[in-house]
């Protein structure tokens, strides 16, 4: 695969040499100052939280790369087989020269280069590709047919956020997307092109822990973050990755060093086979829900076609046309309404909304009644609740419902403490009871037709 050479950003690359001399003023040779120049192209000297580390790129399992912070004495120690540069052991020689890799200011992540302060460490490492011109076909078809269920709308969607991915790294959509289906639709083939062009900005895990634990340096330092096999139903969850999604710091902490706030620019794609896998607000704007088509599960030329693309240059002709997208009318943080995002906020209502949901979903709600006692409506919530397994009290009940009642338009008449005692509501037609639930999830009546 071709390299990103004119786009790799590093800068482990040289700081102006001051001369060819060590602290104390000793002329290196030729071959030294070779070996000294090879170790800038490797590691550089940073100031990090008050303390001085080494920091260099290494291979890791699971994320392809990572950063790893040593103390100077660690990174003297590992030099001390090696030949000496000069007079001294090539760590501390290193060290010493005034022509090293020196960062004061710390680190950070910077994807515009060009806003990197010369005395920070910038961990962005450029794409891993370049672009390269072809046939993007098979993989354009896979998203449009499988994992947008043809969803016209819901495609051009997910190819200008593929898009603003690569073009505007520096921008937060504040939207996630999240795959829901069975098993064997396809949903890790759509990463693997993204993870080849993004390299070790791209990071996959299974489960949540790992995004929503105490630290996330897998957060910090990466542009996409595919989490598998996810559910987001647990509140605390929730909240963690609202912020994570939207907000643009996280907390990085790794080995050596203490925790440090760095700006947040990733994006996350989670999923998942659950039917239910996310815990949705009434009014939850930050995940495109997707549910892709299962009927292409099983079979195994079709993928096979996918596979044979991804091989033969496939990220790099999908990342020159991803580069080439129109993005001028694109706001990233409008994601499309999806039955998907419906079905997740309805599974996610609170026990009165359930209820009302299923009352209106019915040709004529509370058995056709237009006006009666607040007792009448009260009674049927109990009763929903008992069969639900749903623990309520009357006084609960009646409180909640009433609040709800008036939302959906209907006429309070009475008090409990005047005249006769009795409570009355009239009703709005079915038609504008739905209207106005519907409004209260932010969307329309078609809710109902899910």
């Amino acid at each position: 695969m071709p390299k990103a050479n004119d786009n790799v950003v590093y800068q482990l690359a040289h700081n102006p040499v001051p001369g060819a001399v060590d602290a104390e003023n000793n002329p290196y040779s030729d071959e030294e100052l070779k070996m000294l120049e090879a170790l800038n192209q490797q590691y550089s000297h940073v100031v990090v939280g008050g303390k001085n580390k080494v920091v260099s790129l290494r291979p890791c399992p699971v994320s392809g790369k990572t950063f790893v912070f040593q103390s100077l004495d660690e990174f003297r120690q590992q030099f001390s087989h090696r030949p000496k540069i000069g007079k001294k052991q090539a760590g501390s020689a290193w060290l010493d020269w005034p022509g090293k890799n020196y960062k004061e200011g710390g680190v950070g992540f910077y994807p515009d280069p060009e806003k990197c302060p010369d005395s920070v460490f910038n961990m962005y490492r450029g794409l891993a590709l370049t672009p390269v011109t072809g046939d993007c076909t098979p993989f354009l078809e896979f998203l449009r047919d499988v994992i947008c269920d043809g969803n016209l709308r819901l495609f051009q969607y997910l190819i200008c956020w593929l898009a603003h991915l690569v073009r505007r790294p520096d921008e937060k959509p504040s939207v996630a997307l999240l795959l829901k289906s069975v098993e064997g639709t396809g949903k890790g083939t759509l990463f693997k092109p993204l993870k080849a062009i993004l390299g070790e900005l791209a990071v996959q895990v299974n489960g949540i822990e790992q995004i929503t634990g105490r630290f996330n340096s897998l957060v910090a330092n990466r542009l996409l973050v595919f989490a598998d096999e996810v559910e987001i139903t647990d509140t605390r969850r929730v909240n963690r990755l609202k912020g994570l999604i939207s907000e643009h710091s996280a907390t990085m902490e790794y080995k050596g060093i203490d925790a440090q706030q760095v700006t947040n620019y990733a994006r996350f794609i989670f999923a998942g086979n659950s039917e239910h896998m996310l815990l949705a607000g009434l009014r939850e704007r930050r995940y495109l829900v997707l549910e892709p088509n299962p009927a292409k599960a099983q079979d195994k030329a079709y993928f096979d076609r996918i596979y044979e693309w991804l091989e033969h240059g496939g990220p790099a002709a999908l990342l020159a046309y991803l580069k080439n997208t129109d993005l001028s009318d694109f706001d990233p943080r409008r994601a499309p309404e999806s039955p998907g995002l419906i079905e997740e906020k309805l599974a996610s209502l609170s026990p009165v909304d359930s209820f009302l949901f299923e009352e209106l979903s019915k040709g004529e709600p509370f058995g056709g009644r237009k006006r009666s006692e607040s007792s009448y409506f009260t009674e049927c919530f109990m009763h929903w609740s008992k069969l639900n397994n749903i623990q309520i009290t009357l006084n609960q009940a009646r409180a909640i419902l009433g609040k709800r009642l008036l939302k959906l338009e209907a006429k309070k008449t009475g008090r409990v403490d005047r005249g006769d005692g009795k409570v009355m509501y009239e009703l709005a037609t079915p038609e504008r009871m739905r209207q106005c639930f519907a409004a209260n999830l932010g969307h329309d009546e078609a809710i109902f037709e899910i």
